[in-house]
């Protein structure tokens, strides 16, 4: 078990996750950026409080996806207390749940490049 693993279990039920678009260009095939090497991040925390957030709750998402030259090429979503702190062998219910969220309020554009959980 290396160091990182152990500092991982000091914290309990947390997920994040990167999703971020697979291509530089609109669907029309212009460039959506200003510059070519123009990359548009935003980063978000959310505590779920041990609860499923309902598609009304996640519907902020939306803003951040890239439309009309506007949003963000990678969007960053690190929930708090998505779980309990319970041990377990498989990802639970509320992170699934975040996720297919998140998918769904960015589109199909956005593809999830990482999912990490620390502790549970």
């Amino acid at each position: 078990e290396s160091q990182e693993d152990t500092n991982a279990k000091d914290f309990s039920g947390s997920t994040s996750g990167v999703f971020g678009l697979p291509t530089k260009n609109s669907s029309n095939g212009s460039t959506v950026r200003v510059r070519e090497t123009d990359v548009t991040t935003s980063v978000v925390t959310w505590n779920l409080a041990e609860s499923s957030p309902s598609e009304e709750e996640a519907a902020f998402i939306k803003k951040f996806r890239r439309t009309e030259g506007r949003g963000s090429d990678f969007v960053l979503i690190g929930g708090q207390e998505t779980e309990s702190t319970k041990p377990r062998r498989t990802e639970g219910s509320r992170s699934c749940e975040l996720r297919r969220l998140a998918i769904k309020m960015l589109g199909k554009k956005y593809i999830p490049l990482a999912l990490h959980s620390l502790g549970g």
